[in-house]
């Protein structure tokens, strides 16, 4: 391990290690990402991989339409295969304040050009064949909502940070460190803000 870097990175999951490419990716360079454990054993590696722009704010809906890009073209960028299915997601309201809340948001959401519409109790059950509907009075719905493999994600980051000259180092703990804004970094800070 280096004993000194310009950037150090602290957690090599998901966006540790997609913080780390990216910068090595913009001219970055002597970045090293330091994890106490392994690769996939923090948060990254326990989640469910659920990808969804289904949100009731404007800028969590255009995160995840960013966010929703980037999975599907990161197979073919990093070489690995994320196992990104597009089935869509669902959430059902049983009363009706919580019909409101989700109307709100499928108009916020068509706003920012989702496809996501609102659905019967019957339509839901077209969507789901196996969810009983007997309390449900609507839900929302996006085809374009699914699930990923975080794995590989975590995976191709630390192998594609690596070839840009990332140090990606496991099984260390940071305990303590000194911090300065080397001219490198603010001048990237500067140009990319």
């Amino acid at each position: 391990m280096r004993d000194h870097a310009s950037v150090v990175v602290i957690g090599a999951g998901i966006m540790g290690l997609s913080i780390a490419y990216h910068l090595a990716e913009r001219g970055v360079r002597d970045v090293t990402v330091v994890d106490r454990g392994y690769l996939c054993g923090g948060a990254s590696g326990r989640n469910g991989g659920g990808v969804r722009a289904q949100w009731s704010n404007e800028s969590n809906v255009r995160l995840m339409l960013e966010s929703m890009r980037m999975c599907r073209e990161f197979a073919g960028k990093m070489k690995i295969n994320v196992w990104l299915r597009q089935g869509g997601y669902l959430f059902l309201a049983r009363t009706a304040q919580v019909r409101a809340t989700l109307e709100k948001s499928v108009a916020l959401q068509n706003e920012c050009g989702l496809p996501t519409r609102m659905l019967t109790a019957r339509e839901a059950a077209r969507v789901v064949p196996e969810l009983d509907t007997s309390d449900v009075d609507s839900a929302s719905y996006n085809p374009d909502d699914g699930v990923v493999f975080p794995w590989p994600f975590v995976w191709g980051y630390a192998q594609a940070a690596r070839k840009l000259g990332v140090d990606v180092v496991t099984w260390h703990d940071v305990v303590g460190f000194d911090t300065a804004t080397p001219q490198l970094i603010a001048d990237f800070a500067r140009e990319t803000l």
